[in-house]
């Protein structure tokens, strides 16, 4: 293929990708927003469990019907959160340039997602949003948040690193799942936890709830650093494998013998 031709192939690649990854982001933050509310409904069904814990429940079902959701709208490896972007280019995953276009992609649907939230959904459904921008809770400083943050961002993408190469399809699917409920309980009590630049920055647009300082230093460069982190501890930890592989690729192996030369050495054996 000539180099004009694939680079043009390439950028409409990286748009379309784009595109899908910003509606995928879209219907995320504007069908999460529900979360808080559809669990505030069930709580008084369920005396018998701690708020946190339908919660939980809420957080888990919402996650898990969404995944084929997006497959469905996105194609498979639809993308609405941007650490998960650094990590894979940090891991050698991708062109940075494709994922960077893809963040830009997901920050505008995270934006045109909760706005659509904010004059769709009934007031009487919106009791949650407040929360949505509080930025860090009461009584937790700068450092602290974003060291929450940044330890969540790098546990979370390398378990989703992980789970890429497991043969198990189980497996692959809930094990990233079980790790960000295990993070967010983890994270309740200081950031929320975030985790996701994007949804931050969706409901930080409309609601501005917390300082610009504090939500770029905790709620993007903290979550991104820690993302970072994990995609290049992955790369050093498969480089490794890798170079065997390149290395048994590069290898030639032994000709084969043909009918002739067989029966030939049989015949002077």
């Amino acid at each position: 293929m000539p180099p004009a031709k694939k680079s043009n192939r390439q950028e409409r690649s990286a748009l379309s990708s784009a595109f899908t990854d910003g509606v995928v982001t879209a219907l995320f933050v504007f069908v999460s927003s529900q979360f808080d509310e559809v669990a505030a409904i069930l709580a008084p069904y369920m005396p018998y469990l701690p708020e946190l814990a339908v919660g939980i429940a809420v957080l888990i079902a919402g996650l898990a019907l969404f995944d084929p959701v997006s497959s469905w709208v996105g194609g498979h490896g639809a993308l609405y959160n941007p650490v998960h972007n650094v990590a894979f280019a940090a891991a050698g995953r991708g062109p940075l340039s494709k994922h960077i276009s893809r963040m830009v992609g997901q920050a505008i649907g995270g934006v045109v997602g909760a706005a659509a939230a904010l004059r769709a959904i009934p007031p009487a459904w919106q009791s949650k949003f407040p929360n949505f921008g509080k930025g860090l809770r009461p009584g937790v400083s700068l450092g602290s948040g974003m060291a929450c943050e940044a330890t969540l961002g790098f546990l979370l993408n390398l378990c989703v690193l992980w789970s890429i190469g497991q043969k198990n399809k189980y497996i692959a699917f809930w094990s990233p799942l079980v790790a960000t409920i295990f993070l967010v309980v983890a994270g309740a009590n200081l950031t929320g936890p975030s985790m996701n630049p994007v949804v931050s920055f969706s409901w930080f647009f409309h609601l501005r709830g917390h300082a610009l300082l504090e939500h770029l230093l905790v709620f993007w460069v903290a979550p991104l650093a820690g993302a970072l982190a994990a995609g290049l501890v992955w790369w050093a930890a498969m480089r490794p494998a890798t170079r065997r592989r390149a290395s048994r690729a590069r290898k030639p192996s032994a000709p084969k013998k043909t009918q002739k030369a067989a029966a030939a050495s049989k015949k002077t054996d």
